[in-house]
């Protein structure tokens, strides 16, 4: 993977008011994604003021968070990214005989203030997520 300096991964470049979803995939996610598959941990971080579209960028509009079918140029960062990490895990992850080798974890939360709220907790879920539909 690329962006190395002193052995930590480099920042991605921000994106401009006119990025499309797939821009913010190219930009940000698809160096994380390799990093990842290259055996490091990897994170994406989304900082910024509120209604700047941090929510929108990761996870695409509102709707399409819990919708189970959403037009590919919809979907936010951390859909595509799964999705890849998803065709990665098949075509490594299982053995001759069909077993699993591989594992996934995932966390993601909010840190907003002195709060943290777990995205992935279904009781929390109404707590979290700033503007999630803006643009």
């Amino acid at each position: 993977p690329g962006g190395a300096i002193g052995g930590a991964a480099a920042l991605a470049a921000p994106v401009g008011r006119g990025a499309t979803q797939s821009d913010v995939a190219a930009s940000v996610g698809r160096e994380a994604l390799e990093w990842w598959l290259a055996g490091f941990n990897a994170s994406v971080i989304a900082h910024g003021q509120t209604g700047a579209g941090k929510t929108y960028s990761l996870y695409g509009p509102a709707a399409a968070v819990y919708a189970e079918s959403v037009p590919p140029d919809a979907m936010g960062l951390v859909p595509r990214l799964l999705g890849r990490v998803y065709e990665a895990i098949e075509a490594a992850a299982t053995s001759e005989d069909g077993a699993p080798r591989l594992s996934l974890g995932v966390s993601c939360f909010e840190v907003r203030h002195a709060s943290v709220v777990d995205l992935l907790a279904p009781e929390q879920r109404g707590g979290g997520g700033g503007g999630g539909g803006g643009g």
